[in-house]
């Protein structure tokens, strides 16, 4: 399988809404914490696939089940409004992570193997539900939504950008795997 290059940008949420009168943003996070927000000094906000946009953020404070985020550089409703919609990133270099901690944005693209070496497909898309989620599309382009915990992914190695997992008995078979 081909090799992809990493995206120098994560993609962190997304605007939601202005909110108030002064420019805040009501945002829908991606990530595991809201907390990876407050640790931030700038954002990029990219609004259809255009180039990103440097904002420093001002302020972050949590809303419910969504974040408020003051940029520097946005004064009131009317700027704000202009960002809804857009897509929230950061560089990879500025979102702190501890040093096993994997992005999800790296899982995606990987190959995925049984344990005898029988290739499943190649991870299209990850989800977190209660739990995180796999979306792997196997050679025939069904899709196989698999349960991403400890006791069945035996290797993750992005940087060669392999998976090993130990199914749990009959889940491939539930979406017509056929090796």
């Amino acid at each position: 399988m081909k090799k992809q290059t990493r995206s120098r940008y994560l993609v962190l949420g997304r605007v939601r809404k202005p909110h108030g009168l002064k420019g805040e943003l009501s945002v829908c996070s991606y990530t595991d914490s809201p907390l990876v927000f407050n640790k931030l000094r700038r954002i990029f906000l990219q609004v259809n696939g255009r180039r990103p946009q440097e904002f420093n953020i001002f302020k972050v404070r949590e809303h419910g089940k969504f974040l408020l985020i003051k940029l520097k550089d946005v004064r009131d409703r009317d700027e704000a409004e202009k960002w809804r919609g857009a897509k929230i990133l950061a560089l990879r270099e500025d979102v702190p992570k501890e040093e096993d901690e994997v992005f999800f944005a790296d899982i995606i693209g990987c190959n995925v193997y049984l344990p005898d070496g029988m290739f499943v497909g190649v991870v299209k898309d990850v989800k977190r539900y209660p739990q995180e989620i796999w979306e792997i599309q196997d050679k025939d382009e069904n899709e196989i939504l698999f349960p991403a915990i400890d006791k069945f992914v035996l290797k993750l190695d992005v940087e060669n950008e392999t998976i090993i997992i130990d199914p749990p008995a009959g889940l491939l078979e539930i979406y017509g795997f056929n090796p």
